[in-house]
């Protein structure tokens, strides 16, 4: 995850007010220790929270999205107990994100 993170930082975060929504299994976060790591590479924690899927594009359309595991194709859900998703941003954001959060 480090560099992930890394790459995050360096390539993806580059413009103000950018932020990275990470999903991971849940317990998988401390098991990883991806706060720290994160943190190591500039980023900070805004939020976590259980992972929702997208919500179907329009009135009488399905969702797109599917729970796939990356390599071999099978389901995910089986394997784990829900997931979670991370909100990082870059450190020299956050106090303008919360702001915009708490507006």
């Amino acid at each position: 995850l480090s560099h992930f993170f890394h790459s995050v930082v360096c390539h993806w975060l580059i413009s103000t007010g950018g932020v990275l929504h990470l999903t991971l299994a849940h317990g998988q976060c401390q098991r990883w220790n991806a706060i720290a790591l994160a943190k190591d590479q500039g980023l900070v924690l805004l939020r976590k929270c259980d992972f929702r899927p997208p919500p179907p594009r329009g009135k009488g359309h399905k969702t797109w999205y599917q729970q796939r595991r990356h390599q071999s194709g099978k389901s995910f859900k089986k394997r784990t107990k829900g997931s979670e998703t991370l909100v990082f941003c870059r450190n020299k954001d956050e106090k303008h994100l919360r702001s915009l959060e708490s507006s």
